[in-house]
């Protein structure tokens, strides 16, 4: 069954959904196995470990400890990474590194080295140690 629009009428029961009148996709299949969309799913958060999400890129912006050189799963360059050797902490920003005693106060990342624009501020919390170029790569 298609729809563009769900309503409490049309959900069956036992599969764990609970809607009033909510527009979303643009063609919905609901089943006992899930919920299918073609479409913009838009969420405020979503759980579970997320071993199914196919398609998810970080973007420049969300580097973690290395950006893949290719999104396509099927190429080689998927497994080779790149990060920036300098960490941009732009004006009017300001962070403070804090890390706990779970992770032994240390924070890490990838690149060499850090550099805080005119109006920026970067804090190091008490008692935490940060450590750059955690990969080695730069010199």
């Amino acid at each position: 069954m298609a729809l563009t629009k769900i309503s409490g009428e049309v959900i069956q029961s036992g599969i764990g959904l609970s809607v009033s009148s909510v527009g979303i996709g643009t063609e919905v299949s609901i089943s006992a196995s899930g919920i299918n969309v073609t479409g913009v799913v838009t969420a405020t958060s979503f759980s579970g470990d997320g071993s199914g999400l196919t398609g998810i890129s970080a973007g420049a912006a969300a580097v973690g400890l290395g950006s893949a050189l290719s999104d396509d799963t099927s190429s080689p360059l998927n497994l080779i990474y790149k990060t920036p050797k300098v960490l941009n902490v732009g004006a009017a920003v300001s962070i403070t590194v804090e890390s706990d005693e779970t992770s032994g106060y240390v924070a890490y990342m990838p690149a060499g080295s850090v550099h805080v624009a005119v109006g920026g501020t970067v804090r190091v919390a008490l008692g935490t140690t940060v450590k750059t170029n955690i990969l080695g790569v730069f010199d």
